[in-house]
């Protein structure tokens, strides 16, 4: 009994012990007072990217981002960039400004420790060359006011035009980190010569979307009468952009002509729904005019679970949308892609999946060929898809991971 009194005594209450619970307590008290010192100077990076615009997809890059990060750092101060900073601010919780708020975004730039470019594919001009000014002259003035920089799980290109290029290398080869979705955008930094910043493959951000909230159920199937319906073929598609009207009936044509044989051939239930709402409609409306069989068209906007719930839901999905066929690989659901970007192509590359090529050139015999393989194959896909998913999400988390050591290295306020 002595001995036991004695050992919890100088287990507790002796000067050592007493001395390590004193310093623990100061050391705890400094980092407190430091932390809130440097919470009322800067945030600790401003996330920019493609958000306020009703897109499914972006909206769960902003969604995975978030969460991704404050997993490896709890409590982060972040500012985000969005067209509807309102909308962006209630629905992830997050301080949000105008996107084209310059003075503002100069303001918070000057509090902020690091700027970061969040998911998507902001350095292209196929859609045009404003927006890749835009994107540009952000990290101009980033890297002018001193702060860390890092592009964060994005694609890269096209770049045609070669002023742009040029002008792209000049800038970007001054940020610190390039994370990239897939490979097809480490080459095109390969072709611009870009070599200073530190550069790695991973993954898109959004394959994490889900992690956390695997359990949470919609209900979206009962609310669009779709309950027992099946088996359902999903079907995500957009406008090409900058091409004629002839291209688009010639293209939306043949879709139609092949999902009314998949329909035929299997029972399959042609669902259509957007990603981007409203814009994605009127062209599943259209296509689903041309059809023969029944199908349906979501015309509501659903947000990111429902529209996660409805595709985990189909048996197979015909996607020309990137983030639906992200969706589609993350709840292992077989797919065939339409490509009307690159970014298409290399995605579906990095995952091992089929792809009916440009939309512009789509072929009927071949699209239908691809999509009774893959229909017919559908369990030994799903098994592959559930393979490689898990690789993916290591690989998306690693973009925090690497966005957490840059703004931890970087100086309060000044963003060295």
């Amino acid at each position: 009994m002595g001995e036991h009194l004695y050992e919890k005594a100088y287990a507790k209450y002796s000067v050592e012990n007493m001395g390590r619970t004193q310093m623990d307590i100061y050391r705890r008290i400094l980092e407190k007072k430091a932390e809130a010192g440097k919470r009322r100077k800067h945030y600790d990076a401003i996330i920019s990217g493609y958000y306020g615009f009703r897109n499914i997809g972006d909206d769960a890059l902003l969604m995975s981002i978030l969460k991704d990060l404050n997993s490896f750092r709890p409590n982060m101060r972040l500012l985000v960039l969005s067209k509807t900073p309102v909308a962006t601010a209630l629905e992830f919780n997050v301080a949000s400004i105008d996107r084209a708020g310059i003075f503002r975004i100069y303001r918070a730039m000057r509090r902020s420790r690091a700027f970061i470019y969040g998911g998507g594919n902001l350095l292209q001009d196929i859609t045009s060359t404003r927006s890749l000014l835009f994107y540009l002259s952000m990290v101009w003035l980033a890297k002018r006011l001193g702060l860390k920089v890092m592009f964060y799980a994005n694609g890269i290109g096209p770049l045609k035009n070669r002023m742009n290029r040029l002008l792209t290398k000049k800038i970007i080869d001054k940020v610190d980190v390039i994370t990239l979705r897939e490979a097809l955008s480490f080459d095109e930094l390969k072709h611009l010569e870009i070599s200073r910043p530190r550069i790695l493959l991973t993954a898109d951000a959004a394959v994490t979307v889900m992690d956390g909230a695997e359990n949470i159920r919609t209900g979206i199937l009962e609310k669009l009468g779709l309950a027992g319906a099946g088996p359902m073929l999903g079907v995500s598609l957009r406008k090409y952009p900058g091409n004629e009207q002839a291209e688009h009936e010639k293209y939306e044509a043949i879709i139609a002509r092949a999902i009314d044989h998949m329909a035929e051939k299997y029972g399959a239930y042609p669902v259509f729904f957007p990603m981007q709402h409203p814009d994605d409609v009127p062209i599943l409306e259209n296509v689903a005019s041309m059809m023969e069989r029944e199908s349906f068209v979501v015309k509501d906007k659903l947000d990111i679970f429902e529209t996660y719930e409805l595709i985990s839901s189909m048996y197979m999905l015909l996607g020309m949308r990137l983030h639906a066929l992200i969706f589609s690989a993350v709840a292992a659901v077989p797919m065939v892609g339409l490509v009307y970007n690159p970014k298409i192509q290399g995605f579906l590359d990095y995952i091992g999946q089929p792809s009916a090529g440009d939309v512009r050139e789509l072929e009927y015999e071949k699209l239908v060929a691809l999509m009774d393989s893959v229909w017919e194959n559908n369990g030994e896909i799903r098994e592959q898809l559930a393979e490689c998913i898990p690789g993916l999400k290591e690989k998306a988390r690693e973009n925090a991971r690497v966005a957490v050591e840059l703004i931890s290295g970087a100086g309060p306020g000044t963003g060295k």
